[in-house]
């Protein structure tokens, strides 16, 4: 049989269980935040690193005796294009992780409802992702870029 005093306390340990997958679920927003953000530099590295090479190769190819030097500039976009590619690759995993424990958060407070890491991880899953087009953008970067 339930008592008043029985109910309450039911009703603050289940409002303490929400706190704190609150609390977690903040966490891991905030974690899933700074590696988007990573993702965002590493593109911004990648944009730049690209039109550097592709200006050093211009101005080795416009000094004569520097010309036969044109292909390093190319092997050395290759490698950045790889190590950036490498590094999407980490940032996707740990993204991963993120939407799919905050998508176990969602259902464990609102069971059959999710909200948007739900989305994130059925869009991540089911379509032509981000990641993919990425992953297509850096290593056709560095296939065509290596001599």
């Amino acid at each position: 049989m339930s008592t008043p005093d029985n109910n309450d306390s039911i009703a603050q340990v289940q409002q303490i269980k929400f706190e704190h997958l609150m609390a977690m679920y903040s966490e891991n927003a905030e974690v899933a935040r700074v590696f988007f953000e990573w993702r965002h530099k590493v593109i911004s590295l990648y944009l730049f690193a690209v039109g550097a090479i592709f200006f050093f190769a211009g101005w080795l190819y416009d000094h004569s005796e520097f010309r036969k030097f044109v292909f390093l500039s190319f092997l050395l976009g290759a490698l950045v294009s790889g190590t950036l590619a490498l590094m999407d690759q980490v940032n996707t995993r740990i993204l991963s992780h993120c939407y799919r424990i905050g998508n176990d958060f969602e259902n464990e407070m609102r069971p059959g409802k999710g909200a948007i890491y739900s989305a994130f991880r059925t869009r991540f899953e089911n379509c032509l992702s981000y990641y993919k087009i990425l992953c297509v953008v850096y290593w056709g970067s560095t296939a065509i870029l290596s001599p």
